[in-house]
């Protein structure tokens, strides 16, 4: 009886060893680099740079032109901005409407440098910081001129810019960027 199994676990022990030994075999295929792997989104850091000025002049264009047109059609910012920025750009340029506000002039920006890039032609997300210029502004509530000297001429912000592939890049979010000068 005791032959049987030590038999027994040494056949166990054999067919372990050589279940082990198959999966770590060299015949094992490896996966190969594919040829179809996603286009870079940009071609070169400044093609990303090229494509983030443009998708920022685009929203404070719409942002422009809803705060001149007293936050009329809040909605149309969706058009500039991404999924997840829509609520907040909405309900903040709704509240301008609610005060019966108005915008003469334009807000601007300038001075964008590139931090980052990365991703696919399918999703990409492009860094930058960049100056706002609120000098060019006035705004009026209920006709009145208000004081804006409480808000800086002009300001740094980082802002982030997505891309699901289908439309181009669209501001995700910008905030405050102390560290630089503007």
């Amino acid at each position: 009886m005791r032959a049987a199994r030590n038999t027994l676990a040494s056949v166990i022990t054999v067919m372990l060893c050589a279940l082990l030994a198959a999966g770590c075999s060299a015949d094992t295929a490896q996966p190969q680099p594919g040829t179809d792997s996603p286009a870079p989104a940009f071609e070169s850091d400044e093609a990303a740079l090229a494509a983030a000025e443009a998708a920022l002049a685009e929203f404070w264009e719409m942002n422009n032109r809803i705060l001149q047109e007293g936050g009329a059609e809040p909605e149309r910012i969706a058009a500039v901005v991404t999924a997840d920025a829509i609520s907040g750009h909405t309900d903040s340029l709704s509240r301008f409407a609610a005060s019966a506000r108005k915008q003469e002039g334009s807000i601007d920006f300038d001075r964008v440098a590139l931090q980052q890039w990365y991703g696919s032609a399918t999703a990409a997300t492009v860094m930058v910081t960049l100056c706002v210029d609120n000098s060019q502004r006035q705004v009026y509530e209920n006709g009145d001129l208000l004081d804006l000297t409480h808000v800086p001429a002009r300001q740094a912000f980082e802002a982030k810019l997505t891309s699901d592939g289908e439309a181009g890049l669209r501001l995700d979010r910008m905030e405050p960027w102390p560290s630089l000068e503007c």
